[in-house]
């Protein structure tokens, strides 16, 4: 994260850490408790950095080349809820949502329900609207995302007479994020009538959003050691430039039990609405990061750090020939607030044994005024093994956060 560490580098170096990832989630709705697992397998991390000597005398002795791809994101998760809801449908969305307008005048999910004759017209002026379906639904929503975000970076870093050590780095991310989301509403019961069949078998909404692009990023780090046993250290990253390509379309299903609708005399059955299938191109910006550490050395025993980074959220923007961004901007800048992620860890050594464990927490980045905390917790623990030619390490991670 700081290129300056290169500079710290005494010999040449190449590493690969494969992952197994784990994912549980847990989701309460109407008291009603849903579950899920997912485990992924990657390769988080690969890289290599050729180290140099300085074949002069003076303060600099020498740097170091950097090339690593990084997985800085993982997109892999699923959760799902599911409750019986005795308060509303999403037809009661429908029928507010067409108040005070013509059937002309519908549009999106709306209009559909309308074709699908989830909602009609109640008044003469056919502005207000009225449902035949009756009862409350079980209702379920199952949200799948998949992808990663990853980086190559180039640095190099320089050591000045073993005291102070800079660098910078050139960074290439990519993103492939695709992400389903599936609604259901069925089993709709009237509790007025509590023995009549429903007409309605089920609502089934499925809205598949897919995002690939490519970004570009710099930064630029120092590291400062006043004494043997401490390193300061401060990096400067630039926001990453991304253009991303988004696409997105719907199904959008209704099954009827047979359902005469008189004023039509139609027979409703399945009925199923292909939503169109949107695609738009736009850039976004991400926060620039500003990063600062120390690490206090115990020795040959071991070492501690800590590190805090700085972020404003707010400052995320939008650019697009596609489709007006003013209040999207606005948005963010409304919803969204600076930062502080810390991360702190600790090494301990017993010959060619090498003993860690390390905790960070990101903050929550909501602009919202509630007692929610979104913030990430991460905990984490391993053990090494080092060689002179070569290293083997395990780690343990525990990440946490409810959303």
């Amino acid at each position: 994260s700081n290129p300056a560490g290169l500079g710290v580098y005494r010999r040449s170096e190449a590493s690969l850490s494969p992952t197994l990832s784990f994912s549980n989630s847990e989701a309460v709705y109407f008291n009603q408790t849903t579950t899920n697992s997912n485990v992924n397998f990657s390769i988080p991390n690969l890289g290599v950095v050729l180290h140099s000597e300085s074949s002069r005398e003076g303060p600099f002795k020498g740097g170091a080349f950097g090339i690593s791809l990084t997985k800085i994101n993982d997109f892999n998760s699923r959760f799902s809820y599911a409750g019986e809801n005795f308060d509303n449908s999403i037809i009661d969305f429908f029928l507010e949502d067409a108040s005070g307008l013509t059937p002309g005048q519908l549009g999106g999910l709306t209009g559909i329900a309308f074709d699908h004759y989830l909602i009609n017209p109640d008044n003469p002026e056919q502005t207000e609207y009225f449902s035949d379906v009756a009862g409350f639904p079980i209702q379920e929503e199952t949200v799948e995302t998949s992808g990663a975000q990853y980086q190559w970076s180039f640095g190099y870093g320089a050591n000045f007479n073993d005291r102070f050590y800079i660098g910078a780095n050139v960074g290439i991310s990519t993103i492939n994020y695709s992400e389903v989301k599936t609604f259901r509403e069925y089993d709709f019961f009237d509790p007025a009538n509590p023995n009549d069949i429903s007409i309605l078998n089920e609502i089934d909404l499925r809205e598949t959003l897919n995002i690939t692009g490519t970004g570009f990023n710099a930064s630029i780090g120092m590291i400062y050691r006043p004494v043997d046993f401490i390193r300061i250290g401060a990096n400067i990253s630039s926001p990453t430039y991304y253009r991303l390509d988004e696409e997105s379309f719907f199904d959008f299903t209704t099954d009827y039990n047979n359902y005469l609708f008189v004023p039509d005399d139609t027979l409703l059955n399945r009925i199923t609405t292909n939503g169109d299938f949107v695609l738009s191109r736009y850039d976004i910006n991400t926060p620039m990061r500003i990063s600062t550490g120390v690490a206090f050395f115990l020795g040959k025993s071991g070492f501690i750090t800590l590190d805090a980074d700085f972020l404003d959220y707010s400052s995320i923007s939008l650019q697009s020939n596609d489709f007006s961004t003013v209040a999207d901007n606005q948005t963010i800048e409304n919803l969204y607030k600076d930062v502080v992620n810390l991360r702190a860890g600790a090494e301990f050594r017993a010959k060619n044994l090498r003993f860690r464990v390390g905790y960070a927490r990101q903050g929550d980045a909501l602009n919202i005024d509630d007692d929610f905390d979104r913030s990430i917790n991460i905990y984490s623990a391993g053990m090494g093994l080092r060689y002179k030619s070569y290293f083997v390490d395990l780690a343990v991670q525990h990440t946490r956060q409810d959303r």
